[in-house]
């Protein structure tokens, strides 16, 4: 069956997605289903798990004596090199799974401010950004003689983590009005109870 979050096919006895942790059965043992906000924890957790696993398997690679001590022909490049830029490929794929979660979760988690999520969803992406940077450098500086092409490349990158930023933060701007005004009245309206509090102090 596929999953109704996400799409993503899953064996029929499963009873969460395996890409989002969406509740695929209609009722747990409490007879309710998972909520938005119960999937968000679950797929951040598990992201959180991944990549803490993803950089552990590196480090303990990078360890190896044949991969520390393997340097690539015509190259300075080393075998941990390598073992890098795998690492950074596997936490990218997950990053951008996230992201794509997350944007789809966020609004019905917490629907009286949903443009947070597009702030956060941008913060993702700008980390994509710098792992992306992080795996190419070497080969970026291995590869390319022409210095001021690497440069062109970290101007690029800057100028389009300011456009996601800024753009996400527009968003959230914009929603914040509402969401104070939200706020506001729900301060200002009386607790139950309270009326009749104040009939009996009277009386």
């Amino acid at each position: 069956m596929n999953c109704p979050n996400c799409n993503t096919p899953n064996e029929p006895n499963n009873a969460f997605c395996e890409n989002c942790g969406y509740a695929l059965t209609a009722t747990n043992q409490s007879g309710g289903g998972i909520s938005p906000g119960q999937s968000l924890g679950i797929i951040t957790v598990r992201l959180v798990i991944a990549i803490l696993g993803v950089w552990i398997i590196r480090s303990l690679l990078s360890g190896l004596s044949f991969i520390e001590g393997l340097l690539i022909p015509d190259t300075s490049m080393t075998g941990v090199t390598i073992v890098n830029a795998l690492a950074y490929i596997v936490i990218i794929v997950l990053l951008v799974a996230y992201a794509r979660d997350l944007g789809q979760l966020w609004p019905r988690a917490f629907p009286t401010y949903p443009e947070l999520g597009s702030l956060l969803v941008a913060l993702v992406y700008t980390v994509i950004l710098a792992a992306i940077y992080a795996g190419l450098r070497p080969f970026l500086i291995e590869f390319l003689p022409d210095r001021e092409v690497l440069l062109i490349i970290q101007a690029l990158l800057a100028f389009f983590v300011l456009i996601i930023v800024f753009r996400a933060a527009f968003i959230a701007y914009q929603g914040l009005s509402p969401w104070l005004t939200r706020l506001v009245s729900g301060l200002k309206s009386p607790t139950p109870g309270t009326g009749s509090m104040k009939q009996d102090s009277t009386e």
